[in-house]
């Protein structure tokens, strides 16, 4: 059972999920991939080896991250061994942003920035759609 389902209050409901953006994984890509069209030396796998490891990383950040907007708050949740949740309730989200670089408004990615009661700051990174997940947000709960 998923963070999200394990915590929802029983009027609630999930009205949004969201999920990390497929360039997550283009550091893994282009070390690999440079790995392979580097001309072979005794050392080339110790490139390679690194590669997948930066890719089976990236691959278990995914895994373990959920986000998600309910009828009554924000939930941000990552890691699978060191956990860090972040639930923000509506009411105590005082403001938020969007960040995009040119890539990231051309592949349709960016960050989103959280600022909460009491001055915490939440920063999502690499969120597919930011611009839906705010507009949703914003249309439910604010």
């Amino acid at each position: 059972m998923s963070y999200v389902q394990a915590t929802l209050s029983p009027n609630e409901i999930v009205l949004l999920r969201a999920r990390l953006h497929w360039i997550h994984y283009l550091p893994a890509t282009v070390i690999t991939i440079t790995s392979l069209l580097l001309p072979p030396f005794d050392h080339a796998w110790v490139l390679y080896s690194t590669g997948i490891l930066v890719f089976v990383y990236s691959w278990l950040v995914q895994f373990s991250t959920e986000i998600a907007i309910t009828s009554l708050r924000l939930i941000y949740k990552r890691g699978l061994i060191r956990r860090q949740t972040v639930d923000l309730f509506h009411g105590n989200i005082e403001s938020f942003g969007v960040e995009q670089t040119i890539l990231g408004r051309l592949l349709g990615y960016g960050s989103l920035i959280l600022h909460g009661s009491g001055g915490a700051e939440t920063v999502i990174s690499n969120i597919v759609d930011p611009t839906v997940f705010v507009r949703v947000l914003l249309q439910n709960g604010r």
